[in-house]
């Protein structure tokens, strides 16, 4: 009997070049979880009321942290409607994106533990 491979979760790792993106971009990858990456606002088409093809083409969204002096209010536009777009969110603190966007916010932590949680809540859904 032909089964048909089980498909791999793709998701969006949202936020700046960093060594913690890095890591848990590997982490997610280790754990068979396809992965693309996505600088942001302020480049990001949702902030020009545009769609976004990777928000509507992945299984879920992980905004990174922000440092403090990245929670403008268009940055903070942004991650919200980043979030509020996709199926899944999750939001890594500290984050910009409001807790009423319907993203689940996780404490920054260890990257397997990380991508562990985020497969989860990626697959459960």
């Amino acid at each position: 009997m032909d089964t048909m491979p089980s498909k791999r979760s793709l998701v969006a790792l949202v936020g700046a070049e960093s060594e913690s993106r890095t890591k848990l971009a590997r982490a997610l990858i280790r754990n068979g979880t396809a992965v693309v990456i996505c600088g942001g606002p302020p480049g990001c088409p949702l902030l020009r009321g545009e769609e976004c093809a990777i928000v509507e083409s992945v299984d879920g969204v992980v905004v990174m942290p922000h440092l403090p002096d990245a929670t403008t209010s268009d940055v903070a536009i942004g991650l919200t409607r980043c979030a509020f777009e996709t199926r899944t969110a999750i939001a890594i603190e500290p984050s910009a994106v409001h807790p009423l966007s319907g993203a689940t916010h996780l404490p920054a932590g260890a990257s397997d533990e990380l991508a562990g949680a985020i497969r989860d809540l990626i697959t459960a859904r």
